[in-house]
């Protein structure tokens, strides 16, 4: 069984999607979309049951320890989520060594396609490959694709919410840590 929960930020809302194990899957709302249309027909569509936002909310520690990371992550304190589960059986192996790799991103830095590609051991032609596999994140923020940006210091493309907007406030809030103390 898989269960959904909703997590309203400042700059976003997202849709969790999660297993006993790991999380599955984060959705941040289109801002083209109506979020609760897109809730309802994801709902319909699997055997997604919606968790309650109160005491009922199953008892999976990680994602109580995820909300209020993502709780501190939006409130702008500086926070990893490497202990965050996430599902990666239905990546390739590909797929699977450039996120792991991409998780390893320190929040309040960039990287580059090309450096993101050689660190996972690719030859730097595949860089448009590796860029591919970030539009395909199924977790962002916890695997922090918003990160990885062009070599020539453009953002890049960014596939979540409203696009390359939310990546730029993403890094933005991001830059902000320094200055702010937990």
């Amino acid at each position: 069984m898989l269960y959904c929960s909703e997590f309203a930020a400042g700059i976003c809302k997202l849709f969790i999607v999660c297993s006993e194990n790991f999380i599955e899957e984060i959705d941040i709302e289109q801002k083209d979309l109506q979020f609760s249309k897109y809730i309802s027909e994801k709902l319909k569509n699997s055997n997604l049951k919606l968790s309650p936002q109160d005491k009922e909310r199953p008892a999976f520690s990680y994602l109580n320890d995820l909300l209020d990371l993502l709780d501190n992550y939006f409130s702008g304190k500086q926070t990893s989520f490497d202990l965050i589960p996430v599902n990666f059986r239905y990546y390739s192996d590909f797929a699977k060594t450039v996120l792991i790799k991409t998780r390893l991103i320190p929040c309040g830095t960039t990287m580059s396609y090309m450096d993101l590609t050689s660190c996972a051991g690719f030859d730097k032609k595949y860089s448009r490959a590796v860029a591919s596999v970030l539009a395909s994140n199924k977790t962002p923020i916890v695997i922090p694709c918003h990160r990885v940006i062009m070599s020539n210091g453009a953002t890049g493309g960014y596939s979540g919410g409203e696009g390359n907007t939310l990546k730029i406030k993403l890094l933005s809030l991001e830059s902000a840590f320094a200055f702010k103390s937990n």
